[in-house]
């Protein structure tokens, strides 16, 4: 099965995955063969399998596991902020934070898939102290101009990640 016929068999916002399915994603390079396969076609609906990746790629970067895998998570982070969806914020905050290395090269801008504001807004209104803490760190990343170039660093992430190759 290649990487496509996987992602059209497992559309939509919800994914059940088999025993063997499962195991299949375990793989880290086969993961960053199904990133590149939705980064390259974003019409398709993956959001559920994103974020079935993002809780993998949470596992293994946690633990050191893949030191040659860690753009995955960057990678499934800005496909996550593609969508654009405010719902995705605190399990991108959670993978921000996992630990030192993780949080050093995860992108604030990876949160703000749904807008700035409107991501701040989300947070503040949650009533846990996580995503009071997020809100807290984006207000001050907002102030600090984090966000005043937004569609270029979108840009840029976007050529980035498509020049990933298997070889990198």
């Amino acid at each position: 099965m290649t990487p496509l016929e996987f992602i059209l068999g497992h559309q939509g916002s919800s994914v059940r995955l088999s025993e063997a399915e499962s195991q299949y994603l375990h793989d880290p390079a086969i993961r960053r063969q199904l990133l590149r396969a939705i980064h390259t076609r974003p019409s398709t609906d993956a959001s559920g399998l994103l974020r079935y990746i993002l809780a993998l790629e949470t596992g293994d970067s946690s633990g050191g596991n893949n030191p040659d895998f860690y753009e995955n998570l960057y990678w499934c982070a800005y496909l996550v902020w593609r969508m654009k969806k405010l719902e995705d914020v605190p399990a991108l905050w959670r993978a921000k934070n996992m630990n030192f290395d993780a949080g050093a090269g995860f992108d604030v801008q990876f949160l703000t898939g749904a807008g700035v504001d409107e991501t701040i807004h989300y947070l503040q209104a949650r009533d846990d102290p996580e995503s009071g803490a997020a809100a807290a760190y984006l207000i001050k990343c907002k102030d600090a101009g984090d966000f005043d170039a937004l569609q270029d660093w979108a840009a840029w992430r976007e050529h980035y990640f498509a020049g990933i190759t298997d070889a990198t």
